[in-house]
């Protein structure tokens, strides 16, 4: 029969240090832009210098191309409103003219079975005046 150990006392002379904590502490940045950081512009000029100027000189120039793109990009809607505009002033003026002519028509033909008619009874053929009066 084996005999039972016994275990060590609960406080140690450890635990009576003062302990020490450990950080660990994560940085995290971001940015948004052409152009890198003051510090890495600084970094790239060391390595080979005139570099800054050269990522400056392509900010810039990438700058203007954008802004010209977007430029030509409203100039040509614009054109595109100013044709549809058009068009539809033009369709406008047609439609009025087309409604102008009938409504002249329409009245040319009802002053024209008017007088048949008047001339018509004129001439004693009132059942053939009375139809062409009657005619819509």
């Amino acid at each position: 029969m084996a005999k039972p150990s016994r275990s060590a006392p609960a406080v140690s002379a450890r635990n009576s240090e003062p302990k020490s904590q450990a950080a660990i502490q994560t940085v995290i940045s971001s940015r948004s832009g052409p152009l890198p950081t003051p510090v890495e512009l600084a970094a790239y000029n060391e390595l080979l210098p005139g570099t800054a100027e050269r990522i400056i000189t392509m900010a810039e120039r990438e700058q203007a191309a954008r802004h010209n793109a977007d430029d030509q990009a409203q100039r040509a809607d614009i054109s595109h409103r100013d044709e549809m505009l058009a068009a539809q002033k033009a369709h406008t003026r047609s439609v009025f003219v087309l409604e102008l002519v009938g409504q002249i028509f329409g009245v040319n033909v009802e002053d024209t079975l008017q007088r048949m008619s008047v001339t018509l009874a004129a001439v004693s053929h009132d059942a053939w005046a009375a139809d062409v009066c009657a005619t819509p």
